[in-house]
């Protein structure tokens, strides 16, 4: 049987994005992505913040370098990965990413001008630009 591996976050950008390029000479770029979820606090409820490590590939990196900046509002669909490896000291160490298959652009934070489609105008909270960029 073949398991499900699929992750939906909606979020904002914890910096800008920087594409680099591998050594087999892949565009990729990291993003980290803000979430908030309510935790209860005695008779109240607060929201706490998550960060997650996204890696987006080729034309979703380039797309994400344009026009995500941070506090811009995205939505990433993808995979969650576990990249294993041994540091110079000889411990073993892991990191969990999402593997973004899909990057929706779902608004600017509040100091950008511009829309994500890169037309002129400021957008604005009230009608948040929306752009699903494919895999």
């Amino acid at each position: 049987m073949r398991g499900i591996n699929h992750v939906f976050l909606v979020g904002r950008a914890g910096q800008d994005p920087e594409p680099r390029t591998t050594a087999n000479g892949r565009t990729l770029c990291q993003l980290s992505l803000a979430t908030n979820r309510p935790v209860k606090d005695g008779d109240g409820w607060t929201s706490e913040t998550d960060w997650h490590r996204v890696v987006l590939w080729e034309r979703n990196a380039e797309i994400a370098s344009q026009f995500v900046q941070k506090g811009s509002s995205v939505g990433i669909e993808g995979e969650l990965r576990i990249s294993k490896w041994t540091d110079k000291d000889g411990v073993r160490r892991s990191r969990t990413e999402v593997h973004a298959r899909r990057l929706h652009l779902l608004g600017r934070s509040k100091n950008s001008a511009g829309n994500a489609h890169g037309g002129s105008g400021p957008a604005t909270d009230d009608a948040p630009q929306r752009t699903s960029i494919p895999f």
